[in-house]
């Protein structure tokens, strides 16, 4: 086990009696990177990933090359993102896909990849696409439609 995070000190604080005083110990940062130069996210499937990461790491800034476990994540924090990541985007994969791809962008090219070879995402993105080029009324229209076909079965 090696700690995610070291905090730089001088000395450690002291009790009256000498011992360390844990209580003073400076908290470590919730902002763990500290290369600038990291790059943000590219596209908005690595936005949606970044958003699912905060979320689960409490980690403020997260770039798009930044690594799941160098952040603080474990198997469990692991384990609660890819359920995350599977009702956000309908796929099924295993937790071991976070393990084998560990940062924002690796991660982005495993559900792009799944979704593309996914038959129903395709078709499920069709219909939607079909659907957001429809009016207000239009859509109204093929709901009722869709709806009083159904009470008649």
């Amino acid at each position: 086990m090696i700690p995610s995070q070291f905090v730089p000190m001088n000395s450690f604080p002291r009790t009256p009696n000498g011992e360390v005083d844990r209580v003073a110990l400076p908290k470590p940062s919730l902002e763990v990177r500290s290369d600038p130069a990291t790059e943000a996210a590219t596209s908005e499937l690595e936005q949606t990933i970044i958003v699912v990461w905060r979320e689960f790491l409490g980690v403020g800034r997260i770039g798009s090359h930044d690594n799941f476990f160098d952040l603080g994540g474990h198997s469990l924090a692991a384990t609660r993102v890819i359920s995350r990541v599977v009702l956000t985007f309908p796929l099924n994969l295993p937790v071991k896909v976070l393990f084998d791809s560990p940062t924002v962008a690796e991660m982005a090219e495993v559900i792009a990849a799944h979704r593309d070879n996914n038959p129903r995402n395709a078709s499920l993105d069709k219909i939607l696409n079909e659907v957001e080029l429809l009016s207000d009324e239009e859509a109204e229209l093929r709901f009722e439609k869709d709806r009083s076909a159904k009470s008649t079965h």
